[in-house]
């Protein structure tokens, strides 16, 4: 099964921001700075052939451009202490009507779309001490970045490695 993701690519100096972020805990699978960028959706795509169709269902939104703030870490922890890291990503209309007309325009093709808050993943871990944790997190609570503007997204194909996530470009959308 092939995995597809809707995201919002991030320029240099955005990126260079955030991998100021990514030290200080062990066994921490720090996201590849060339990797980071605001994931939107996921696809779950059993079928090859609709890959043309996505991609002139995404042709057809048309917003214009609009600004995007990030603002504070969280983690996710699951089961036997797994977790991920990651920066939030404000909402704003613009940015949920973005969400919402993701939605409207891939709803009509058999897809199993995964919608998930917006968000950048700065790593995942298997373990990790809470102490350690709890103490990365305090020290970075005040993370943020000046307002940013979003011009494009894109549709990327998304490869899951025992170490890392890796999206390969399949194609990039103007917000116009």
């Amino acid at each position: 099964m092939t995995f597809l993701s809707i995201i919002i690519p991030l320029a240099a100096s955005i990126r260079n921001s955030l991998m100021r972020l990514c030290h200080g805990l062990e066994h921490v699978e720090w996201t590849d700075e060339l990797e980071l960028c605001i994931q939107l959706q996921q696809i779950e795509l059993k079928n090859q052939g609709l890959v043309v169709e996505i991609r002139e269902s995404l042709a057809n939104i048309t917003l214009p451009p609009f600004p995007v703030s990030l603002q504070g870490l969280q983690v996710d922890k699951r089961k036997k202490g797994r977790g991920t890291l990651w920066v939030r990503v404000s909402e704003t209309p613009e940015l949920t009507r973005l969400c919402k007309e993701l939605g409207r325009n891939l709803k009509n093709l058999e897809l199993i779309i995964h919608e998930m808050p917006p968000q950048i993943v700065l790593g995942k871990f298997q373990t990790l001490s809470p102490e350690r944790l709890a103490n990365y997190l305090e020290a970075h609570a005040a993370f943020s970045l000046p307002l940013f503007e979003a011009s494009t997204f894109a549709l990327a194909e998304y490869h899951q490695t025992p170490k890392r996530s890796v999206f390969t470009p399949i194609q990039k959308f103007s917000l116009r």
